[in-house]
């Protein structure tokens, strides 16, 4: 009975590591997720604003989110100087589907992994190529290039 319960208790941690429920934000004290970062950031009224206003082709957008721990450039050429670390959430579509450099519209939200308050959210148009290229390169018009 015993080497069952070993056997058991191998087992669930098992699917507990490989289910994600222990992970690096976890050992970390991390209580927000990617997921739920992203979803905060599209809950501030100056993201849904400029999301309404902006964003109409879903195939031409791409959203991630990324925990940084040092300072980044944002899409307003100033610098995020908060706490850190933190989650930097992209919202981004391009202007058209066309096969050249065009202008991207870009949502970016600086979110704490530790409460969820949104710290900035910044809005504008960009140069692809002023931007991340990967960023670009993630979307349709960009796979084959």
């Amino acid at each position: 009975m015993k080497d069952l319960s070993i056997i058991l208790g191998v087992l669930l941690l098992g699917y507990i590591v490989t289910s994600g429920c222990i992970d690096s934000n976890h050992a970390q004290g991390i209580a927000i997720n990617e997921s739920q970062a992203i979803n905060i950031t599209q809950m501030n009224q100056t993201a849904q604003d400029y999301f309404s206003d902006y964003f109409t082709k879903e195939e031409w957008r791409l959203v991630r989110a990324t925990l940084l721990n040092k300072s980044t450039q944002n899409v307003n050429n100033s610098t995020y100087q908060g706490e850190f670390p933190v989650w930097k959430v992209e919202m981004m579509e391009r202007t058209c589907a066309c096969n050249s450099i065009k202008k991207l519209h870009v949502i970016e939200g600086y979110v704490s992994p530790y409460t969820g308050d949104v710290f900035n959210i910044t809005t504008g148009m960009v140069l692809e190529t002023q931007y991340d290229i990967q960023s670009c390169a993630s979307l349709d018009c960009h796979k084959n290039k």
